[in-house]
């Protein structure tokens, strides 16, 4: 079993939390859903609890009605014998961590998100240390979002803890009530989900509150949510569904093999990953030893890395500021070649700025290191290149970009994250580089105010290729407003405080009107088809016509061009009724029924648009055909069905009718046409068609 490269990286960078369910626990004794709900009905009836239709409950669970069971046992049992029961089950004093929760402390996780009530992720985080770590619930919504900011690690009990039995979410109106009344709860996870990586273990993928919250991940930020991996039984999901997942979720699933039943490869994978950790530990030790320097100091301390990067931080909020700590080191550069004075023109540009800078050791003079620094390097150091940046400062700042043109036209992009990115001794830069959204935000601000307002200038990139086509049109339609000038509102979601900037017409690049248009049709026509549609790098004459037309067939429900010749299936009575109408090449007008669905190729994304029906006023079957008429009639059963193919007169439009999205009035005259009944049935029951073969008409 491979573990994900990218799933490595995001844990060795410290983004990565877990996500566990109730497949860890069974492996210490304990129910999955179906199992407990059998256990609170045979506790119920030995607790008095009125269980005259058991058979019907049992039944309920044995297909799937999960929920509506819970929510009628717990009205049942009542809140005290509930309680009483949660706690018989999941407070055992038997109950201890099995291997793989023990393996789940040595993983560095920035933080677990456990669906489970019992208190096996505490145990096992408290065994190591004896000190529990902070342990949430949903109710907890304002340490929550401190969490979140703070890089120390963190248990959230998602759908409550044994503890805290008012907490536990288990019935259809607990999940109502979680996902309708607190909606700072879900922002919370929105933004740990848009912002880390999560590693599902032991998720069945589900649980409703789960899938609800990936459900508007996916229509908020489309394919921007970033990678999130499952680890799961590989017999338990098909091919099809691991791809949905991918596709929907941006799931990718690493499946194990059970041969077993007692998925022990969960346990090998997560020791894998511990030993991993380890492995890249053993290679900063040397750094982590410099920290011991710091062990007395009562407001510093060192932090080291699985990178091999050590940080000093404040060991308690306002260390800095009351005791600030002084590092000193040494660097002359060679101002008297023409290289090393402009390597100390950089320089100076990076104390200002805090610009990443690269200074080649032979344009360095002198160079000292600080004291903590020389205990690594040695004495006497000769650099051969010097690397100076900014640690980027994860706190998140979520921002609204408001643009409102002088003409009145506004628009915003309505979710930014900026971090800090870099600063100086003159200005400071913030950015959303790390967040997966296809606009990239720059905002610079001086340190040094004039007249009273500190500067700032903001820089807005966008990138409309392979993204959504809503995304895509926000970025043109924000690129449009902002080219017009006027006035750029920055609002902090976390205050609600505006700041506002005047940009100037002309200042800002705009893209074309004809990309605008087609982007806003494309938006019309995924909305109207509940398809996503992605932009592809490049767009055709004739995929552009196609987004027309598809737009014109969705809005009016017809769509006039050429076509023809077309293929009908007669009786030999209607064959030879067809012979006496376009005899010697009459023309007719006719109206047919086309059996297939009609498909539209939306830059690279295939759409149905359903039953169709062709119109022609002046149409007719050419001699050869009427000849073959002849031919087939005379040789055929009295109940053989024979193909007659009839074309449109030279010069002669073709109106093409879209059954499904005709005006009503329209539609309904249409549906009574007999040879549509015939061919597409389901129209007349109510039912909807999935798409079949491509119709050229």
């Amino acid at each position: 079993m491979e573990i994900p490269k990218e799933l490595l990286e995001q844990l060795t960078h410290g983004n990565c939390f877990a996500c566990v369910g109730a497949g860890l626990s069974q492996g210490a004794g304990l129910p999955g859903w179906p199992q407990m709900l059998t256990r609170m009905i045979e506790w119920g009836a030995g607790h008095g609890v009125s269980l005259a239709d058991r058979a019907d409950l049992e039944a309920g669970i044995k297909s799937g009605k999960l929920l509506m069971v819970a929510e009628e046992l717990n009205e049942r049992m009542g809140k005290d014998k509930f309680s009483r029961f949660m706690k018989d089950l999941f407070r055992r004093p038997d109950l201890k961590p099995t291997g793989a929760h023990q393996f789940l402390h040595r993983i560095p996780f920035f933080a677990v998100i456990t669906l489970n009530y019992d208190p096996l992720i505490e145990s096992a985080y408290t065994l190591p240390g004896k000190i529990t770590p902070p342990t949430f619930t949903h109710a907890d919504t304002p340490e929550l979002s401190g969490a979140l900011r703070s890089k120390d690690f963190f248990i959230l009990k998602a759908h409550g803890t044994i503890d805290r039995t008012e907490t536990i979410i288990l019935t259809q109106k607990d999940y109502r009530k979680l996902i309708n009344s607190k909606p700072a709860y879900r922002q919370f996870l929105k933004n740990l989900f848009t912002q880390k990586t999560a590693l599902f273990i032991g998720v069945g993928m589900t649980d409703p509150d789960l899938l609800l919250l990936l459900d508007e991940l996916k229509a908020d930020f489309s394919d921007y949510t970033g990678t999130h991996y499952a680890l799961m039984d590989a017999s338990q999901i098909p091919e099809y569904e691991r791809k949905r997942f991918e596709k929907d979720y941006s799931i990718e699933i690493i499946p194990y093999q059970n041969p077993t039943g007692d998925h022990s490869e969960v346990k090998a994978f997560l020791k894998r990953l511990a030993e991993y950790d380890l492995l890249k530990k053993a290679a900063v030790r040397k750094i982590v030893e410099v920290g011991e320097v710091f062990d007395d100091d009562p407001d510093y301390r060192v932090v080291a890395n699985t990178k091999g990067e050590f940080f000093i931080e404040a060991k308690h909020p306002g260390a800095a500021e009351a005791r600030p700590l002084t590092l000193s080191t040494t660097l002359q550069f060679k101002e008297d070649t023409p290289e090393g004075k402009q390597a100390h023109e950089e320089f100076q540009k990076h104390l200002a700025t805090g610009s990443d800078i690269t200074i080649k050791g032979g344009n360095v003079r002198e160079f000292v290191p600080p004291e903590i620094m020389r205990s690594i390097l040695g004495d006497g150091i000769e650099p051969v290149e010097l690397i100076i940046g900014a640690r980027r400062d994860e706190r998140p700042i979520p921002i609204q970009l408001e643009v409102e043109a002088d003409d009145g036209e506004r628009t915003s992009l309505d979710y930014v994250v900026l971090n800090l990115a870099r600063h100086g001794n003159q200005e400071a830069t913030f950015d959303n580089e790390p967040q997966a959204v296809p606009w990239k935000v720059s905002l610079r601000l001086s340190k040094q105010p004039r007249d009273g307002k500190i500067k700032s200038k903001i820089n807005v990139e966008f990138n409309t290729v392979g993204v959504n086509a809503w995304q895509a049109f926000q970025q043109v339609k924000f690129a449009r407003v902002m080219a017009k000038g006027g006035i750029l509102r920055v609002r902090h979601l976390e205050t609600n405080l505006v700041d506002e900037t005047r940009i100037l017409s002309g200042v800002h690049h705009a893209f074309e009107d004809r990309w605008f248009d087609l982007l806003e049709r494309l938006v019309f026509i995924q909305e109207t088809l509940k398809t996503p549609i992605t932009v592809p790098e490049t767009i055709t004459y004739g995929d552009a016509r196609v987004v027309f037309q598809t737009e014109e067939i969705l809005k009016n429900g017809r769509l006039t061009g050429t076509g023809g010749p077309w293929s009908v299936d007669m009786t030999v009575e209607k064959a030879g009724n067809a012979l006496e109408i376009f005899g010697d090449e009459k023309t007719q007008p006719i109206t047919l029924a086309i059996q297939d669905l009609f498909q539209a190729n939306i830059l690279g994304t295939i759409v149905s648009l359903g039953p169709i029906m062709v119109r022609c006023p002046r149409a007719y079957i050419n001699r050869e055909e009427l000849d073959k008429i002849r031919t087939s009639i005379g040789a055929a059963k009295s109940d053989e069905v024979l193909q007659v193919n009839i074309s449109p007169f030279e010069g002669c439009p073709v109106e093409i009718l879209f059954i499904n999205w005709l005006p009503k009035e329209e539609r309904e005259e249409a549906l009574k046409h007999p040879g549509l009944r015939q061919a597409h049935p389901q129209l007349y029951e109510g039912k909807t068609e999935n798409h079949s073969s491509k119709c050229q008409a």
